[in-house]
C-alpha cells in the first residue's frame, strides 16, 4: 500500500457514492490497526497526456478535461485528486472502473487527454505507454511545496530517457509503497515475515532502479506515516524478540550453564558430607566393638555395621549418594575387620 495516504476510510454500502455523500474518516485510536511492515520503494505520480495538448506541466491541464484518475478508492485517485485540488483544476473524470492497462488503452487512442498513473518508476505500463509518440510526461514543478503541506508525500525526481517521451528530467510528487501488517499479528511472526522476506528483496522490487528502492537506508521509521511494527522495528534495529536474539539465548545459555556448575559442586559437596558421616558412624561402632585395636568382637562389630549399612542404601535410593560413595563406605567398613 501506499504509506500516508487517508485510504482508512469507512464507505456507504454501495459501490459508488451518491451525490452528497462524503468519505467519512474513522476515529484513529478505533479503526487503524495498519503498521508498516517493509518500506519497498518509492513511487512517483505519472501524468500522461497527449502532446497535441500542448501542456508540459500539471497546472496547464484545461478544466473540464477527460482525466483518468485511477480505479474508484485507490491511491492513485487519492493522491491525482490532491494535486488537483490544491491547483484548482476541475476535471471531467473517466474511467474510474478501468485498470491501468485499460486506461492506458483508451489514452492511446485519445479518449482521455490525460491520465495519472502511480506505479513505481520503470513500470510495464509505463514503459508501453511512452513507447507512443503522441504522449508525454508532464512535470509537477510544484512538488516541494506539495512535500511542505504534506510530509508523507515525496517531491521525486524522473530522470531524463529512462523512458522514451522523457527527453528531459522531470519534478513530480509520490508515496512510499510499503507492505503493510495489521496488529493482529504478534511481534514474533511479524520478524519472521521481515526476515524471510529480506532474503527474497530482489524478486519483490525486481525492474526497479535501486535508487527509487533506497528508502530504508538510515531509518525506516522516519517520516512514516503508518509506524512500523514491533516485529519489523526488531528487525531493522537488529534486535530480534527474546527467543530468537542470538546473543541473549547464547547469555542464558551461560548462565544455565554456571547455574549447572554451582548445582554440580554443591551436590559433591553434600555427598562427601553424607560419606563423612557415615564413616564417623563406622569409627564408633569400631570403637564400641574393639575392633580399633586386636581381638575385637567381629559379631557385635557386624551387628552394630547393619543400621549403618541400611542407612547407607536409603540415601543411595534417594539419590543422596551415588554407587561410588557406598563402594568407598564399604570398604572403609572392611578396613576394620
Amino acid at each position: 500500500m501506499e504509506d500516508g495516504l487517508p485510504l482508512h476510510f469507512e464507505r456507504p454500502p454501495s459501490c459508488t457514492l451518491s451525490i452528497g455523500e462524503q468519505l467519512v474518516p474513522k476515529k484513529v485510536h478505533e479503526s487503524i490497526r495498519i503498521r508498516a511492515l517493509m518500506p519497498l520503494y518509492k513511487s512517483p505520480l505519472h501524468v500522461v497526456a497527449r502532446k497535441q495538448s500542448g501542456w508540459t506541466d500539471l497546472r496547464e491541464i484545461r478544466s473540464h478535461a477527460k482525466a483518468y484518475l485511477g480505479p474508484a478508492g485507490g491511491a492513485t485517485e487519492v493522491l491525482a485528486q490532491l494535486v488537483l485540488d490544491h491547483d484548482g483544476i476541475v476535471v471531467d473524470r473517466q474511467g474510474a472502473d478501468l485498470d491501468f492497462q485499460q486506461a492506458a488503452a483508451k489514452l492511446e487512442t485519445g479518449e482521455f487527454d490525460v491520465g495519472f498513473f502511480l506505479v513505481a518508476l520503470n513500470a510495464e505500463v509505463m514503459q508501453r505507454l511512452l513507447r507512443s509518440n503522441d504522449l508525454q510526461l508532464l512535470s509537477i514543478e510544484h512538488a516541494s511545496a506539495l512535500k511542505m503541506l504534506y510530509p508523507y508525500l515525496d517531491a521525486l525526481s524522473i530522470p531524463a530517457a529512462i523512458y522514451k517521451a522523457a527527453a528531459r528530467e522531470l519534478t513530480t510528487i509520490g508515496t512510499r509503497t510499503m507492505l503493510a501488517t495489521s496488529t493482529d499479528l504478534s511481534e514474533y511472526e511479524v520478524y519472521q515475515i521481515a526476515t524471510k522476506l529480506s532474503e527474497q528483496m530482489h524478486d519483490l522490487i525486481k525492474g526497479i532502479p535501486f535508487n527509487a528502492t533506497k528508502v530504508t537506508d538510515t531509518d525506516p521509521q522516519r517520516d512514516l506515516y503508518y509506524p512500523l511494527h514491533e516485529g519489523a522495528l526488531s528487525f531493522y534495529s537488529h534486535d530480534p524478540p527474546f527467543f530468537l536474539n542470538p546473543q541473549m539465548l547464547a547469555g542464558i545459555g551461560t548462565y544455565l550453564s554456571v547455574l549447572f556448575a554451582g548445582y554440580t559442586i554443591l551436590s559433591q559437596v553434600l555427598r562427601n558430607y553424607r560419606v563423612q558421616r557415615v564413616y564417623h558412624a563406622v569409627e564408633r561402632a569400631a570403637r564400641a566393638t574393639g575392633m580399633l585395636g586386636h581381638g575385637g568382637n567381629v559379631t557385635r562389630y557386624q551387628a552394630y555395621l547393619r543400621p549403618i549399612r541400611a542407612k547407607t542404601m536409603l540415601l543411595l535410593r534417594q539419590r543422596r549418594l551415588v554407587y561410588d560413595d557406598v563402594e568407598r563406605i564399604n570398604e572403609y567398613m572392611k578396613s576394620h575387620l
